[in-house]
């Protein structure tokens, strides 16, 4: 097993108003051949300021700059200027109870607009590049448990989530977000289960195809943005712990070391899939694009992980705890 990675614990911060500036700090070396090294730069706390978020479901980085944060708890989104000031909450349509809404992702247009994926309604918020509520789009197809959220350079958005009627998880939907299609079987697993199954997505910079990643059972599938497969990483990795839910009377209780979450990335040709444990703790897994395993185990705390990139800056965020806070860091050459 190879462990690498970096401890927030060793980093030296000055705090003026929420921001953080990295003022002494080891760099984060690779250690696996052809990861890139990263070194860490500024970092914010949303809890810290006028915005008080609870917890950071997502982060997006819109065509200006500026920074979108969406919490999950409060259901809003927070926008920050690039060195992390707060400036404003989006406002969410007219109409809908906060309620009947549950936002888990959120992407960029390249247009300096914003898209929000609602699970609990089923349907996206677009707004357009004045931050205003420009439409609100249904599905049309019956989901659960949505995960992943991208969107791809042709401008057809992908959805991870459990399809309850046709038993697909990948759902394609038009720059409009007008339903296309669905792919990718469900596994065949209990439904608590199948609420973890869905998993995440990435899309391939180099020729635009999809990775996606889940956990239940542990698997990366390869494939077109048409749904036409090409391969499979199905290797589980040394220490992976698979989720077991056991029914307790009306209650679903989950092993406390189960893997519960995942996102994929495509880093310099390898295929970084990280996954977080119920205890908090993160590992990595990187494979080669033609399934070979090239480490596993690796410790995910480091910004290869769970982390949104923009050019040669990393933008990670931290879901909860202590101080959920937002680091960007810089990939160097």
């Amino acid at each position: 097993m190879v462990t690498s990675g970096w401890a927030s614990s060793c980093l030296r911060r000055v705090r003026t108003a929420g921001i953080f500036v990295v003022v002494a700090a080891p760099t984060f070396a690779a250690t696996v051949s052809g990861l890139p090294e990263l070194r860490p730069g500024t970092a914010f706390s949303p809890r810290a300021t006028a915005a008080a978020t609870r917890t950071i479901a997502d982060v997006d980085i819109l065509a200006d700059g500026r920074i979108a944060v969406l919490d999950f708890d409060t259901r809003r989104v927070a926008i920050f200027g690039s060195n992390g000031g707060f400036e404003r909450f989006l406002e969410l349509p007219a109409g809908i109870p906060p309620e009947d809404m549950v936002i888990p992702r959120l992407v960029a247009r390249p247009d300096g607009g914003l898209i929000l994926a609602d699970d609990g309604g089923r349907r996206f918020f677009f707004y357009d590049r004045s931050l205003r509520h420009e439409a609100t789009v249904p599905f049309t197809i019956e989901t659960i448990s949505l995960n992943g959220f991208v969107r791809h350079p042709s401008g057809d958005l992908f959805v991870v989530a459990l399809g309850t009627a046709n038993q697909k998880i990948l759902h394609r939907f038009g720059a409009n977000g007008r339903y296309l299609s669905s792919h990718v079987d469900a596994p065949q697993v209990s439904l608590a289960e199948q609420t973890l199954s869905s998993g995440q997505l990435a899309i391939d910079p180099d020729d635009g195809t999809l990775w996606l990643s889940r956990l239940t059972p542990y698997e990366v599938v390869h494939l077109t943005p048409e749904g036409v497969e090409l391969g499979r990483l199905a290797r589980t990795p040394d220490g992976f712990v698979a989720a077991k839910p056991d029914r307790v009377g009306s209650l679903v209780r989950w092993s406390p070391n189960f893997s519960a979450s995942s996102k994929i990335a495509i880093i310099r040709g390898l295929v970084v899939n990280s996954y977080v444990l119920q205890s908090g703790v993160r590992r990595a897994d990187v494979f080669r694009r033609d399934g070979t395993l090239v480490a596993s185990g690796l410790d995910a705390t480091s910004p290869l992980g769970f982390a949104k990139r923009v050019g040669n800056d990393v933008y990670v965020h931290h879901f909860n705890g202590p101080e959920p806070r937002v680091e960007v860091w810089r990939e160097q050459p």
